[in-house]
């Protein structure tokens, strides 16, 4: 049996996008951004650590989403990552906006991911030893700024959203580690 030309063709695409589908890597989180009343603009962050960059790169935003990745089914809990968060300035070098902390939790459905966005600190030595202090002077900090849901006895959050009060904010590349 001959296929047509034009159903050959298309089962080769199928197949081809079948397979593609089949080797993506799952998903740590999504990034994203509001682009009208409940949607979002939205990038899959990768599992697997290594810096990415963004296709919202020099696309300054006023809020940053960021929502659950894939729930993965496994007998054990995945490891935990870090997805730190960079822009680029002009001349100098990028600079860190925040690292966000994965952890994977037990649901029904197996193991889901949940964030937190890791506080910068400064140290100061007191003769006994560094003490860390919260930086508040001029230091460039995202702000978790709506909280959907409370977050689990870990201090997790199954989604968060984070932006810089007052101005907009490009995120231009990550790195998963």
């Amino acid at each position: 049996m001959t296929l047509p030309p034009a159903r050959l063709f298309l089962t080769a695409c199928l197949l081809a996008f079948a397979a593609g589908a089949a080797h993506a890597a799952p998903e740590l989180a999504v990034l994203g951004y509001p682009v009208g009343p409940g949607k979002l603009k939205e990038t899959g962050i990768e599992l697997k650590a290594g810096a990415v960059e963004s296709p919202f790169a020099g696309q300054p935003q006023t809020v940053w989403v960021l929502t659950p990745g894939d729930t993965l089914k496994a007998e054990q809990a995945p490891a935990p990552r870090q997805i730190q968060l960079y822009r680029r300035n002009r001349g100098q070098p990028a600079q860190l906006l925040c690292t966000v902390s994965v952890k994977y939790f037990a649901t029904e459905k197996g193991w889901q991911p949940a964030y937190r966005i890791e506080e910068r600190f400064a140290l100061i030595d007191l003769g006994d030893g560094q003490v860390p202090l919260p930086r508040h002077t001029g230091d460039l900090g995202v702000t978790q700024l709506r909280v959907p849901q409370a977050p689990n006895v870990e201090g997790y959050f199954p989604a968060l959203e984070f932006g810089l009060p007052g101005t907009a904010l490009a995120i231009d590349f990550w790195i998963v580690k």
